[in-house]
């Protein structure tokens, strides 16, 4: 739990900006599909420890897919009030939701 709270107050420490989405050709805000705020946090050793945390929850494969590990993107999200899920590319990227 103490990491789960050490995340919180270095996100809400350094703020939280409108999410956009991807629409192919630019970034653009729309909250028909998006209504919330995030941060993003680019830290490879801040994900070290995610495979311990989220072991029990993911599998290591699916179908002919395998899990080798996170990249180095953590996205926060706060004030959601409406999120479409949404594909960009067929490429799935993991976040670390807290709320």
């Amino acid at each position: 739990m103490q990491e789960r709270a050490d995340y919180i107050a270095l996100t809400e420490s350094i703020g939280y900006t409108d999410a956009p989405i991807n629409t192919g050709s630019k970034f653009d805000i729309n909250s028909n599909i998006r209504n919330t705020t995030r941060r993003i946090i680019d830290n490879q050793g801040r994900t070290a420890n995610l495979p311990i945390h989220v072991a029990y929850y993911v599998p290591n494969t699916i179908d002919n897919w395998r899990a080798i590990g996170f990249n180095e993107r953590l996205c926060f999200y706060a004030s959601c009030r409406h999120f479409l899920a949404l594909a960009s590319n067929s490429i799935i990227k993991g976040a670390l939701l807290l709320m």
